[in-house]
């Protein structure tokens, strides 16, 4: 860059040398080079708030996603470019490097996604309004049932799916109104341990 004296301060990219000679005339010419290239500050970016199932994981960066020559610490202390997240809570991560730190902060809650929700009540009467009786989730299901009794315990309705409804008939024929029983069996795809649950309950048909 022109300059002459023992040290000089360069603040572009670039490849830049120097080369001694000696005032006494012994040493000439001795160079050497090196390659100068910029840093930047390190990017973290969590994204929004994550919504997860209780029993799964959540996994925050990975080795392939971390910012190149930066140290990541999670909670202040934790070291690692990657970080698995079981509870909710506020998760923050610091991420340094030459040029800088940056940070970044994310809400994760996990939800007990494994419930299925059962109405008490439904009017199958027409009117567009609560007509059917079904089982709600919001897991992912490997395997579903329902099977809905009447006061003397014959069965008159029973699926394997799960957004499968009733509509309050038996073979085509409008049934009377009353109390059923519903026996429900599920087994979510977020279960580590793969358990079989089941739920036994009684809704009220009112036309």
């Amino acid at each position: 860059n022109g300059a002459t004296s023992r040290t000089t301060l360069i603040d572009e990219a670039g490849t830049y040398w120097v080369e001694l000679n000696a005032l006494n005339g012994t040493c000439k010419g001795i160079r050497d080079t090196i390659q100068f290239v910029l840093g930047t500050l390190p990017i973290v970016e969590l994204g929004d708030e994550i919504i997860a199932c209780k029993g799964t994981e959540v996994k925050l960066f990975d080795n392939r996603t971390a910012f190149p020559n930066a140290k990541y610490f999670w909670q202040d202390t934790i070291p690692g470019a990657e970080f698995t997240v079981t509870r909710t809570g506020y998760y923050r991560v610091k991420a340094t490097n030459n040029c800088g730190t940056a940070t970044d902060e994310i809400f994760i809650k996990f939800d007990d996604c494994e419930n299925i929700f059962i109405p008490n009540t439904f009017t199958p009467n027409g009117d567009g309004r609560n007509d059917y009786f079904y089982a709600q989730t919001a897991t992912e299901l490997i395997e579903f049932s329902m099977i809905i009794y009447d006061r003397w315990g014959n069965t008159v309705f029973k699926t394997s799916d799960i957004f499968a409804k009733w509509d309050g008939t038996y073979n085509g024929n409008e049934l009377p109104i009353g109390v059923y029983t519903y026996q429900i069996a599920w087994i979510s795809a977020f279960d580590p341990n793969v358990e079989r649950r089941e739920k036994i309950g009684q809704v009220n048909l009112i036309r």
